[in-house]
């Protein structure tokens, strides 16, 4: 409930509903991973790593989100020769520098 909310207000905001959509189902994400790996780490772990393994468990959850989104736009778009929304580019560029550097 509060996610539908929150992309409601996102798209009120100027963003797209796909936008909207995935920076709700991040936010999401990264609520359930901090949740589970605050559970699971040990005590003596430092924050550092903690924050380490949080990104690398958001990545591998925003591949797979975005795979199947990306897919669905290219063949939505394919018709009117669109090119890819910037949202798409950036998340792809984000996602390639940040392994490159993990």
């Amino acid at each position: 409930s509060h996610g539908i909310q929150g992309a409601v207000f996102l798209c009120t905001m100027g963003l797209s509903s796909g936008a909207a959509f995935l920076l709700t189902g991040a936010f999401c994400m990264v609520a359930a991973s901090s949740i589970t790996l605050l559970h699971f780490a040990q005590r003596e772990v430092s924050w550092f790593s903690f924050l380490v393994s949080l990104l690398v468990f958001e990545l591998s959850f925003i591949i797979i989100a975005l795979v199947p989104y990306d897919v669905w736009v290219v063949l939505s778009t394919e018709d009117t020769q669109q090119t890819h929304s910037q949202l798409l580019v950036g998340s792809w560029e984000f996602i390639y520098w940040a392994t490159f550097l993990l």
